[in-house]
């Protein structure tokens, strides 16, 4: 039973690597353009900021979604 929760965690951890990594990017480079008062048409530096932070952020959803959070039981 240790062994499943060792592997719950570490992929928790890898899940928030890359879950984290995404939002730390999106808050350095996307520069929150006004797309309420414009027309939008994505800049090449959107479709830049988005093409890196995206990917990375569904992988970490892919290592939250291995997880079997069953092996916690009542403990949680």
């Amino acid at each position: 039973m240790e062994l499943a929760k060792l592997k719950w965690e570490v992929l928790d951890l890898i899940g928030y690597i890359f879950c984290e990594a995404s939002f730390q990017w999106w808050d350095i480079f996307d520069d929150g353009s006004d797309i309420e008062n414009r027309i939008y048409y994505p800049t090449f530096w959107e479709q830049l900021t988005y093409l890196v932070g995206v990917p990375s952020y569904r992988i970490g959803c892919f290592f939250y979604g291995l997880q079997d959070d069953s092996i916690w039981g009542d403990e949680q």
